[in-house]
């Protein structure tokens, strides 16, 4: 009995029941929260090694998909059959003719210990031996995890110094999550459970007491919360499949905290939302040629693979825009005399005509615009106005010399300037042969006397305008020094007219006293009128 009791006492059995019937004890194990970041109880330093090993045996980072898994180690399943049949052939031969096979024995024992040594160690595709304690490790997925964020390695810069001791392949930096996902979608997890919801303050911190998991204890949950809804569309955009595992417990989106996709671009405009939803404007074709096509599907993105604008080559498509819709049949039709830039402005796509300006040369004509509109609000001094317009007209005589060597059936390539342009004309032997036309060196010297009477008359104009506004400005000064004004403070002004020596010298008379004279003369009538009514009544 006693016995029994100190069994009871230590938890070896709880109690004794009826018969004496044993009640086997339980021992409750308090087992604390821990990530298991890495799987099987691998950490942080065997992922060094693993990755360091891949590096070394393959070279780089670039075959290593998201599927790789070390290798396990392989328990004789290569061994040399044919070499161990010969060994024992060997040693029965020996025995049966009456020589010693100890020998042979052991160099076949030591031949098939190196052989399961050898089989003991992983290999890979190429041959690599991995160490046998690393086998089983998901490298790959792993290695994937680190690169978008969603485990704590990038976030510390311990961990980071050592990554990028081995030149590390971190990936896709637009991807990344500057919070890391699993150790925040496990703390929101306990939270959770305990109350309920995820309307975390922003300055919340997980406790370290029951019954709060305390691998999480001190972590700022508030802040890593608010950063995942000012990443909404982040995660709309790369990592739906996390935004799944947010809506299992019950994760609350608030639009307005929303940061933009890429908030160093700025919000995005309505010009974005369009391209991303319609493609660019002169991407929406009718009836596009077959060659058009594949030349757009060869050339793919030239930006960001996710973005609609990232597919956009204005130099696939100017064809197109600039003869209409060429089509295998070969029918075109035509567009408005617009350039491209100019064509979107005028059309409302403010923001797309300053990126094409950008990308592809300033257009002449919108530049004149703005150079006007800049001077009118006073933005820029004549003088600016006259040094940027004249770069603006050059450049439009420029265009314009362009088509038109075209509409002739002159070559014309994109570097042509209006230099080497004058100078393919020049050399044309066709140009040469009208240039030495009769008919036509009367024409030109007529249209060069036309220009020379057009400039003589603008001169003369400006000359005559010029006089009228100097005589305007001599008679405004004859007026000046004619008129003489006085000025007192107590009485108005008093203009003093010319005096005229030629006539005798006039007397004034003071109008305010004929003023009141008037007034004494309208009361004696109403006296009057005033006695005579007396009379008669």
């Amino acid at each position: 009995m006693e016995a029994a009791q100190r069994a009871i006492d230590v938890g070896v059995i709880e109690s004794l029941g009826q018969g004496k019937r044993v009640t086997k004890g339980t021992i409750k194990k308090e087992i604390p929260w821990f990530n298991d970041d890495f799987g099987e109880d691998f950490v942080f330093e065997d992922v060094v090694e693993a990755l360091t090993f891949y590096k070394t045996a393959f070279g780089s980072f670039d075959g290593l998909d998201k599927d790789f898994v070390v290798p396990e180690p392989s328990f004789g399943g290569e061994f040399d059959i044919d070499a161990s049949a010969d060994a024992a052939a060997a040693i029965a031969k020996a025995e049966k003719m009456g020589e010693d096979s100890d020998a042979l024995i052991a160099a076949e024992i030591e031949r098939m210990e190196l052989e399961m040594q050898g089989g003991l160690e992983e290999k890979s595709d190429n041959g690599a031996k991995w160490p046998e304690h690393l086998a089983g490790m998901k490298l790959g997925g792993i290695t994937s995890r680190i690169r978008d964020g969603s485990l704590e390695v990038k976030h510390l810069p311990d961990r980071k110094k050592q990554l990028d001791k081995i030149k590390f392949d971190w990936g896709n930096e637009k991807r990344f999550l500057d919070v890391p996902f699993e150790k925040t979608m496990c703390a929101m997890f306990g939270y959770f459970l305990v109350r309920g919801d995820l309307f975390v303050y922003e300055d919340y911190v997980m406790p370290g007491d029951k019954p709060w998991p305390l691998a999480f204890a001190g972590f700022e949950l508030g802040k890593a919360v608010k950063r995942i809804r000012e990443l909404q569309n982040f995660f709309e955009a790369y990592h739906p499949e996390k935004v799944q595992l947010l809506r299992r417990v019950e994760f609350v989106w608030f639009p307005e905290l929303a940061l933009p996709l890429n908030p160093e671009e700025g919000p995005e405009s309505w010009e974005d939302t369009f391209v991303e939803g319609m493609g660019h404007p002169f991407y929406q074709m009718n009836e596009p040629s077959v060659g058009t096509i594949e030349r757009l599907i060869s050339v793919g993105a030239n930006g960001d693979e996710e973005k609609t604008g990232s597919y956009y080559d204005y130099n696939e498509v100017a064809e197109f825009w600039e003869r209409g819709d060429i089509t295998d049949s070969g029918k075109e039709s035509e567009r408005p005399g617009w350039k491209p830039a100019e064509w979107l402005w005028f059309n409302g796509f403010g923001q797309l005509s300053s990126e094409h300006e950008d990308r592809y040369g300033m257009s002449a004509g919108l530049e004149m615009m703005r150079l006007v509109e800049s001077f009118h609000d006073g933005e820029i001094t004549e003088k600016d106005f006259d040094k940027r317009a004249e770069t603006a007209i050059l450049l439009w005589e420029e265009e314009q010399l362009k088509e038109e060597a075209v509409s002739a059936g002159f070559e014309v390539t994109p570097d042509d300037t209006m230099a080497t342009l004058v100078e393919k004309i020049k050399n044309d032997p066709e140009c040469q042969a009208i240039d030495e036309d009769p008919e036509y060196k009367k024409m030109i010297e007529a249209e060069i006397d036309a220009e020379d009477a057009r400039e003589a008359m603008i001169q003369k104009m400006d000359l005559e305008e010029a006089q009228a506004e100097m005589e305007v400005e001599v008679e405004e000064e004859a007026l000046d020094a004619e008129y003489e004004y006085y000025e007192d403070e107590d009485e108005e002004p008093v203009v003093k007219p010319p005096v005229d020596d030629d006539d005798d010298d006039v007397e004034f008379e003071d109008d305010d006293d004929d003023l009141e004279e008037e007034v004494d003369s309208d009361d004696d009538v109403d006296d009057e009128d005033f006695g005579i009514e007396e009379e008669e009544l």
